[in-house]
C-alpha cells in the first residue's frame, strides 16, 4: 500500500477532518503530534545531526517545528518533513511564491528540488557529487533522500567489498586454536574431551560496523514505504552477511574510530544513526513514533548566502564572526555573533540575512539595533540585512545619530529574487552583495 502524504508550505496550518492535496489529516495524527510535542522543550534526537547541520538544528531550549492550534498544528520557519506511521507530513519553504507556474504540484515540485539543491550546496547531504548524482530526487520525502543515499552506499560497500576486521570470540570448539579457557574447560567439557573452549580471534565480516548496517537495513524494510526502494533493500540483505541483532545507542556510534580502512564507511554510519536514533523501538519510547528530519530557513539561507560569496576574490568572509560584547565582574560573558562579516580593502561590512517576506520595505526595530550595534563592535562601514523578495533592490538606509556633527551610519535593505536555477541565484547573489558593497 502507498503511503501517504501531505505537502504543504511553512507556516500553513493541518487542521483535523480537512484534506490537504486529497489526503486526511485525522484526529490520530493530532494525537500523534501532541504527544511529540510534550511540553514544547527540546527532544535531543528529534533533530538529523549530520556534519555540516548542526548549525541548522533547533535552538536546543525550545522546539519550534509547530505550535498547537485548536484542531490542528500551526508550522513555522522549519521545513522538511514529519513521518508519522501512515502519514508523511512535508513543509516547504514559503518565500515568493509568485513563480509563474501552472500547478500547485509544479510549485511544490519547483520549491523541493529547490529546498534539496541549497541542503547540497551547504554540505547537508555530506555525500560525493558521485552518490548525489545517483538520486533520482522524484517528488518524495526528505527521509526517502537519505534512505536512497543509504541504500547507494551500502551498493557501493557490497560491490568493493566489504571490510574484514579481527573480532575475539569465546567457542567450543574440535580443535585447539588460541588460548584454552581452564574453567570453561572443566565447566563444559569434562565429559566431552574432543572438544576445546577456547578464546580467540576471527578474520572476517562479521564485525560491529556490519551489525548497525544490517540492523538499519532491516529497519527500512519494515518503515520505507517506496516500493523501488523496498526491491533495492531485499537484494541488498539477501547479499549482506546476517548478523545477530545489536542494542544502538548513542554511546554506540560515539565509540566508533574510523580509520583508512573503514573510512568508506562514513556517511552510511551517519545515516544509520539518524535512522536508528530517532526511530527504532529499541531507543524510542511511546504509543506513536514521529520521525522529524526539519532545517531551519533562516539557518539555511544564511549558510546558503555564505557559500554564494565564499568564493568571491574580492573579499575576506567569515560566516559566524564572533565578538565580545558583555562581561560581569563574577566572568559570565555574552558575545555578539554576525552572520557573515565581508572585508574589502581596509574595510569591514556585516551582512544579516533574513528568510522573510518584508512587503513594506520596513524591518523591525529588534532587526535595526542589531545592526546598529553590529556596526560599532565589528567596526563596520556598513551593514544591511539580506531578504529574498520578488524583486532585486538594494535600499538605503540610515540610522539619525544624536550628535548632529557626526555622520550618519548605513544600515540598507538588500533584497534578491528567488531563482529556479541554483546555480543562477548563487550569482546573483554574490553579484548583488558585491554591488552593495563596492558602490561608493
Amino acid at each position: 500500500m502507498n503511503r501517504k502524504q501531505i505537502t504543504i508550505f511553512e507556516y500553513d496550518s493541518l487542521i483535523v477532518n480537512e484534506k490537504y492535496n486529497g489526503i486526511l489529516f485525522e484526529k490520530k495524527h493530532l494525537d500523534a503530534l501532541e504527544i511529540y510535542f510534550g511540553d514544547g522543550k527540546y527532544k535531543p534526537n528529534t533533530f538529523l545531526n549530520l556534519s555540516q547541520l548542526t548549525k541548522l538544528t533547533a535552538d536546543k531550549n525550545s522546539f519550534p517545528f509547530y505550535t498547537l492550534v485548536r484542531n490542528g498544528v500551526r508550522f513555522c520557519q522549519f521545513v522538511g518533513v514529519l513521518q508519522l506511521k501512515d502519514l508523511v507530513i512535508e513543509v516547504l519553504p514559503k518565500a515568493d511564491r509568485s513563480w509563474n507556474v501552472e500547478s500547485e504540484k509544479e510549485e511544490k515540485d519547483s520549491w523541493r528540488n529547490l529546498l534539496i539543491k541549497m541542503l547540497q550546496v551547504v554540505n547537508a547531504f555530506d555525500v560525493n557529487a558521485t552518490s548525489f548524482s545517483s538520486l533520482k530526487l522524484l517528488p518524495n520525502s526528505f527521509l526517502d533522500i537519505y534512505y536512497e543515499l543509504f541504500i547507494i552506499e551500502i551498493e557501493t560497500l557490497l560491490h568493493k567489498g566489504l571490510i574484514k576486521q579481527y573480532r575475539e570470540i569465546e567457542d567450543n570448539k574440535k580443535s585447539l586454536s588460541g588460548n584454552l579457557i581452564f574453567s570453561k574447560q572443566i565447566q563444559y567439557n569434562l565429559v566431552h574431551k574432543e572438544r576445546f573452549y577456547v578464546h580467540t580471534t576471527e578474520y572476517d565480516t562479521q564485525h560491529h560496523l556490519h551489525a548497525i548496517l544490517y540492523k538499519t537495513l532491516k529497519v527500512l524494510q519494515q518503515t520505507n514505504g517506496l516500493q523501488a526502494l523496498k526491491s533495492r533493500i531485499n537484494r541488498l540483505l539477501m547479499n549482506f552477511p546476517e548478523l545477530n541483532n545489536v542494542n544502538v545507542m548513542e554511546s554506540t556510534f560515539d565509540k566508533i574510530n574510523l580509520n583508512r580502512k573503514t573510512q568508506p564507511y562514513k556517511l552510511s554510519l551517519l545515516i544509520s544513526k539518524m535512522i536508528l536514533l530517532n526511530f527504532h523501538p529499541d531507543v524510542i519510547t511511546g504509543v506513536d513514533e514521529v520521525v522529524a528530519l526539519m532545517f531551519d530557513m533562516n539557518a539555511l539561507w544564511e549558510k546558503f548566502v555564505f557559500h554564494s560569496i565564499k568564493s568571491n576574490p574580492l573579499f575576506e568572509i567569515e560566516d559566524q564572526k564572533v565578538a565580545k560584547f558583555w562581561k560581569s565582574n563574577n566572568q559570565t560573558k555574552s558575545y555578539f555573533k554576525a552572520d557573515i562579516f565581508i572585508k574589502y580593502l581596509t574595510k569591514n561590512y556585516v551582512l544579516d540575512t533574513k528568510w522573510k517576506n518584508m512587503n513594506d520595505d520596513k524591518p523591525s526595530n529588534d532587526d535595526l539595533r542589531q545592526m546598529f550595534a553590529y556596526l560599532h563592535y565589528y567596526n563596520a562601514k556598513k551593514t544591511a540585512l539580506l531578504y529574498p523578495d520578488k524583486n532585486e533592490k538594494i535600499i538605503t538606509g540610515n540610522y539619525h545619530h544624536r550628535l548632529h556633527d557626526k555622520k550618519d551610519e548605513e544600515c540598507s535593505l538588500l533584497k534578491i529574487p528567488v531563482q529556479k536555477d541554483i546555480r543562477e541565484w548563487q550569482e546573483k547573489i554574490n553579484e548583488h552583495i558585491e554591488n552593495w558593497i563596492t558602490k561608493t
